[in-house]
């Protein structure tokens, strides 16, 4: 989505790297004016994914400390990502060890939840440490990325073909309900 997403004339490259292309993650510059996709667990494309729970207990190292070095620096959103994996999870906890240069940690959960206890004692080092830290609760992620709209297109153009955008397809704000199946 990420990808695919970007305006036609977009001027903020799009830097990404995979298991088969680490390489790349290295040149990933502080400098840099662009945004970065990191397939953490493989890319559909090219790799086998990694996602049973032998394969995703290590990350790769290369992906590993750029994600640390940048996550530092950078804030990011979670937006779709309970918090369950080991990997993931120690990376993020290991980030958070050091005090932030400007990161910070977003949890996207659904209205009325709260993430998991492991993501609470994140946040909460999280702050201690320095970085912004804060749980958003969001009605689904059609809303969120309205909002995020909303948010970062704010020239007249931008706010117009953001609306016009919207008012093709309304939202829904229906939650998915299945026959015979009730929340554990």
């Amino acid at each position: 989505l990420v990808r695919q997403a970007r305006r036609p004339k977009h001027t903020t490259p799009l830097k990404e790297a995979g298991l088969d292309t680490t390489l790349r993650a290295e040149g990933f510059d502080d400098l840099d004016n662009a945004a970065y996709l990191v397939y953490l667990h493989g890319d559909y494309r090219y790799d086998a994914l990694r996602n049973t729970t032998p394969e995703i207990a290590k990350l790769d190292d290369t992906l590993r400390n750029k994600m640390i070095e940048k996550l530092r620096k950078r804030p990011m959103i979670f937006l779709g990502y309970g918090g369950w994996d080991e990997s993931i999870m120690a990376t993020l906890e290991e980030t958070v060890s050091e005090r932030g240069a400007g990161g910070g940690f977003y949890w996207c959960v659904s209205s009325g939840h709260r993430p998991n206890e492991r993501v609470e004692r994140l946040l909460a080092e999280a702050k201690k440490m320095g970085y912004d830290a804060e749980v958003v609760e969001i009605e689904h992620f059609d809303d969120f990325m309205m909002r995020t709209a909303r948010f970062v297109l704010r020239s007249a153009a931008e706010i117009g073909e953001v609306e016009e955008l919207l008012a093709i397809v309304p939202p829904s704000s229906s939650a998915l309900r299945l026959p015979d199946n009730k929340p554990k």
